[in-house]
């Protein structure tokens, strides 16, 4: 997907409510804690969204995606 398309925030991200509130709840429990996230996996067929949910969560917690 062309960069300037992808969401950038869980806000702009389309969809998955229930994952996306569950993310939200993991992300501020680190930054509160002042420590890295707990691992995540997302797995699925192509095209669902698994490398944006990965880049947004880098940027929540202010970390380089590589």
């Amino acid at each position: 997907m062309e960069g300037g398309l992808r969401p950038r925030s869980l806000d702009e991200f389309v969809g998955q409510a229930e994952l996306k509130g569950h993310l939200r709840v993991m992300l501020e429990a680190a930054r509160r804690r002042g420590q890295a996230a707990d691992h995540f996996l997302f797995a699925g067929p192509p095209g669902l969204g698994k490398t944006t949910l990965a880049h947004i969560v880098a940027t929540e917690m202010q970390a380089e995606f590589t």
